[in-house]
C-alpha cells in the first residue's frame, strides 16, 4: 500500500505571507500526523525564515540547491547589476528596500521592496492587480535571463522568484518516488506565470488543491483528510 505524502506552499497556504502559522493550522497539521500522513514544506525560502514562520526548533532539511554555485560568482553578479538597472526603469510611488534577496535555489525580487510594511505589501498587491507591473517586470527580463538558461514567476504579493530553468516547485518530485506515494499538493499561486503553477499542474500528482488563504486551506484539510 502507498503512503500518502502531502506537500504545502508556505506564504498564503500555511500562514498569511511573512507572519507566523496559526495555532489552529499547527492543531489541523498534527491530526493529519496522527492520520498517518507524511507532510512536506515545498518553498524558496531560506530554512531560517521556514522555521520562524512555522514555529519549528527542529526539522529535516530534504533538499536544497544553490543558485551561485549553479551560475558561478561572476555570472550571478553579472546578473543581479542588471536586475537593478532593470528595476530602476520600473515605476512605482513607493521604495522601501531589500529589492533583491538571495534564497538557495532562486532569487527573490520585489519592486517595492521586501522591507514594506503589511499595509504597504496589500497596497502594492492591489496596484499590482490593476497594472500588472510585476509582469512588466518579467518581459523587461526575459532576454537578460534566456542568457542563463534561468527562468521566472510570480511569487507571494509583492515579488518575483528567478531559478534555473527546472528548479520550480516540479523539481521536488524528482526526489519522491510516485510508485511509492500519493503526493498531494496545496498551494495558492497556482495560474500559469503563478510559483505554484508547475508543481500543481504535473501528473505525478495524485491530487491537488488550489487554496484562497489559510483559512481555506485548513477547510479543505479538514472536509477531505481528517
Amino acid at each position: 500500500m502507498k503512503s500518502t505524502i502531502i506537500l504545502f506552499d508556505m506564504d498564503n497556504t500555511l500562514c498569511p505571507p511573512t507572519q507566523k502559522i496559526g495555532d489552529s493550522m499547527l492543531d489541523t497539521l498534527y491530526l493529519l500526523k496522527t492520520k498517518g500522513y507524511i507532510l512536506g514544506i515545498v518553498s524558496g525560502s531560506d530554512i531560517d525564515k521556514i522555521k520562524n514562520q512555522l514555529l519549528l526548533i527542529e526539522n529535516k532539511i530534504f533538499h536544497t540547491s544553490s543558485i551561485i554555485d549553479y551560475m558561478g560568482d561572476s555570472n550571478y553578479t553579472y546578473l543581479i547589476n542588471n536586475i537593478l538597472f532593470i528595476l530602476s526603469t520600473i515605476y512605482y510611488p513607493k521604495k522601501r528596500g531589500n529589492f533583491i534577496e538571495n534564497r538557495n535555489g532562486m532569487i527573490n525580487v520585489s519592486i517595492i521592496g521586501r522591507n514594506c510594511s503589511i499595509e504597504e505589501r496589500n497596497e502594492f498587491y492591489n496596484y499590482d492587480k490593476k497594472y500588472n507591473i510585476r509582469q512588466l517586470l518579467i518581459n523587461k527580463l526575459k532576454p537578460l535571463l534566456g542568457m542563463y538558461d534561468l527562468d521566472c514567476s510570480i511569487g507571494g504579493m509583492i515579488s518575483i522568484d528567478i531559478y534555473p530553468k527546472g528548479w520550480d516547485k516540479a523539481y521536488c518530485l524528482k526526489l519522491l518516488d510516485e510508485t511509492k506515494y500519493n503526493i498531494i499538493f496545496f498551494g495558492d499561486k497556482t495560474e500559469p506565470g503563478g510559483n505554484d503553477f508547475a508543481i500543481y499542474d504535473d501528473p505525478r500528482l495524485y491530487d491537488r488543491h488550489n487554496v484562497k488563504d489559510p483559512l481555506d486551506c485548513e477547510n479543505i484539510i479538514k472536509s477531505q483528510y481528517i
